[in-house]
């Protein structure tokens, strides 16, 4: 059961992998198309799709016909990242910093103030967020401790078109 874990995980990259960079037939007039470079692509995106670049968020891929110059460009949201979707923009350009202003322990929550910004529009937003209490576990040792999960956050995939 331990090999099947790896293998599994080596396989969804895979299909993601060639899902991304198998040739491409032009939708006009059925010619191969090339995909364009970092450097090339940029022309192409919007500037919302720039800041997502640049920051490390999501990657796109455009894709040019030789024949017909049609093009379409493709998005690809990258996987673990600290951006999330802004929820002005809707862009994911949003991150968020969080500091502990009281420690969570075994008998009390705590509390933690987070900070969220958007990287490419005027979003602010600031909160007091609890934090849980920690859990007490039991030790085969005779001492005690606890343990907490910090939480986290995760991308969403972005939609594909057929190409």
């Amino acid at each position: 059961i331990y090999g099947s874990v790896p293998a599994g995980l080596a396989s969804l990259v895979g299909f993601r992998r060639w899902r991304r960079y198998r040739r491409r037939r032009c939708p006009q007039c059925q010619a191969t198309m090339a995909r364009l470079g970092e450097s090339e692509d940029d022309a192409h995106l919007n500037e919302p799709q720039l800041v997502e670049e640049r920051i490390g968020s999501v990657d796109y891929d455009v894709w040019k016909c030789p024949s017909c110059s049609h093009h379409f460009t493709l998005r690809y949201a990258k996987w673990l990242t600290g951006f999330g979707k802004c929820p002005q923009c809707h862009n994911h350009t949003k991150s968020s910093e969080q500091t502990t202003i009281v420690a969570a322990t075994t008998s009390s929550s705590g509390s933690a103030k987070v900070y969220e910004k958007c990287e490419f529009c005027s979003y602010r937003n600031e909160y007091t967020k609890t934090l849980p209490r920690i859990q007490q576990t039991s030790s085969s040792s005779g001492g005690s401790g606890g343990s907490s999960f910090g939480g986290g956050r995760s991308g969403g995939g972005g939609a594909s078109r057929g190409y």
